[in-house]
Formats: C-alpha cells, structure tokens, sequence
C-alpha cells in the first residue's frame, strides 16, 4: 500500500470534511481512511500548508484553535513575521471618515513594509486590502475557498489580491461561505498579526470579534476615534482602554521595538 505523507493526509481530510477543524482533528487522532481523496489532493489547483509544515505560519502555530490547513494563493511569505502584519478591519456599513482613514493608513503602513490583514467584506476591510494592494502587501483571510467570489462585488479585487498579494483560507478552494465560518475566519486574522485596528464598528459588529480574539490571543488592539452618532463600537473600546489611533505613528509607538525591522532609524 502506497504510503501518505503527513501532509497529503491532512490537506485530504480538510478536503473531506470542508476544512472542519473539530471534524479534521478527531479524523487525525482516528487515522482515517483518506486514499479515495489522494487525487483530488494533488489536483489542487492552489496551494496548501498544514501545521506540521515548515512553512506553517508561526503566529498561528502557538494559538488555541489553530486552523490544521490552510489554503492559499499568493505570497506566503507575507504572514511569517507577526510583528510585519497589522490587521484591519471593520463595519459592513461604513462611512466616508472610517473608508478614508482606514485606507490612508493601510497605505502608508504597507508603503513602510507591513502586511495588512484584512476580511475581504465590503467597506473598512475593502479600504484597507484597497490602500495596501500597490505596495503588494494586501493578505484577505476569508471565510470561504479561495476560488468561490464572495461578495461578488470584490471578485476583481479578490483575483488581484490572489496574484500580488495573498489569499488565506482554512476552507477548500471551491467552499461556499457560511455564517458560522466568518466568526472562525477572525480569529486567524486577529492571530496573524501583533496589532489589530478596528477602523469602524457599531456595537454588535462583527468586528468587535476579532477584537476580542486579539485580546484572547494577548495582541495589542486600537481603534480610530469616531464622530457621535456611529463608529459607537470603537469608542466603546477605546473606553475600555484600546488604543486611541489617529495616524501612522501611534502604532509604530504601541509596536515600539517590534517595528525596528523596517525602522532601522527607530529609537530603542
């Protein structure tokens, strides 16, 4: 009988049980029959990396609920040093203050060499990949396969991202997005990176979810300051002692050292 590698075998149960950590787990300790899905592993037409990789992002290595696979296209690289990447991220139903500020700063932290980490849902998150795409470092973590367009409206964005950025995903190339699926997506982007920035959320937003993995997953989180009348989740935060985030500087200062790789000038 041919032998399977560790790797084939973990990519062919995330293929078999649509990427189910609980479900790839309990099939791994089981030594689960897998040889009818070998094929369909090597006729990935995208890329995979398990945690028993050396490749396997390292951040996400020492967390609790660590995806076992995660499917991707683009540059891997991007995510290997957690003090290189901040996480942006924000309201659905955004507004002109949070866009613009959101994607000033992505640019101008992806022009100084951070990976910006970002959903791939429309507004904040849209602004953020947006302002970090020229500069090549724009990643989406998404909550469906690489090759499913969701929402619809970024499919252009998503393909660009795929071919001069990175694509993340715990999920199949082909997988349907489910509501579940998008609470579980934060927390990879939340551990991906030392800081997170919630550019905009009202109280129940789902971004407030990656603030708390971030905070779980001990990283630093800040929020942009907003008007009365919404952006009310941020200044909630901000109460509760994030970090108050109005340009470029005030993360480079909760990073302190961390940054001192792309500020060789930073004082120690």
């Amino acid at each position: 009988m041919q032998m399977i590698s560790s790797h084939d075998f973990l990519v062919a149960l995330a293929l078999k049980y649509d990427g189910n950590r609980n479900s790839i787990r309990r099939a791994a300790l089981e030594h689960e029959d897998v040889y009818d899905y070998i094929p369909k592993v090597h006729a990935l037409k995208v890329k995979a990396v398990t945690i028993l990789d050396k490749e396997y992002p390292q951040a996400l290595y020492k967390l609790p609920y660590s995806p076992l696979v995660l499917f991707y296209e683009g540059d891997l690289s991007l995510i290997q040093n957690p003090d290189a990447c901040v996480s942006i991220v924000g309201s659905r139903k955004s507004h002109t203050y949070g866009e613009e500020n959101s994607y000033e700063l992505a640019a101008k932290l992806a022009q100084k060499g951070f990976s910006i980490v970002s959903g791939l849902a429309i507004g904040i998150d849209t602004k953020a990949l947006e302002g970090a795409l020229p500069y090549g470092k724009a990643v989406a973590v998404l909550g469906n396969g690489t090759r499913y367009y969701y929402p619809p409206d970024n499919e252009e964005l998503q393909r660009t991202i795929a071919k001069n950025g990175l694509l993340i995903s715990e999920y199949p190339p082909k997988a349907v997005p489910n509501q579940h699926q998008f609470p579980a997506r934060n927390r990879i982007i939340a551990g991906l990176s030392s800081f997170t920035l919630i550019g905009e959320a009202e109280p129940n937003s789902g971004s407030l979810i990656t603030a708390a993995f971030a905070l779980l997953f001990n990283r630093d989180v800040g929020c942009l300051p907003h008007p009365i009348g919404y952006g009310e989740g941020c200044n909630r935060l901000i109460q509760d002692g994030a970090f108050l985030i109005q340009d470029v500087d005030d993360i480079l200062a909760v990073l302190g050292t961390r940054a001192n790789w792309c500020l060789p000038n930073a004082k120690k």
